[in-house]
């Protein structure tokens, strides 16, 4: 995303602004939602906006997210490095906050962050 992440300065509200001005497939809002989820409930603080990047999809003549990655938890880090609402420990309050800020269903961020809280608080 073009950033420094030597010093945190986004907050998710940034990621889904870029996702809503340049990806092709608008479904990308509930990937990036899922990713945001994963990484607050996994304990990924290392969530910098280098961790984020768009490639261009010929089958739908535009960007789409990548393929995730650099997925480690991070567990000396006391707070995560992209924020959620301005929380830089966010709870899934902060998750289903940004949800509706950002337009997205409420059931299907539902479905979401319970699948994955069952897999990664086990």
């Amino acid at each position: 995303m073009e950033t420094t992440h030597r010093i945190p300065n986004l907050d998710y509200v940034h990621l889904f602004q870029v996702v809503q001005n340049i990806c092709a497939d608008k479904s990308d809002l509930y990937e990036a939602f899922a990713r945001m989820t994963f990484n607050v409930l996994y304990g990924k603080k290392d969530d910098h906006g280098k961790n984020f990047s768009f490639v261009y999809d010929e089958t739908v003549n535009g960007y789409r997210l990548s393929p995730a990655y650099d997925l480690t938890k991070t567990i000396d880090k006391p707070e995560h490095e992209m924020t959620v609402m301005g929380n830089p420990n966010p709870a899934e309050q902060d998750l289903m906050n940004l949800a509706a800020y950002v337009g997205l269903g409420k059931r299907k961020t539902k479905i979401i962050v319970d699948k994955i809280k069952d897999k990664v608080l086990l």
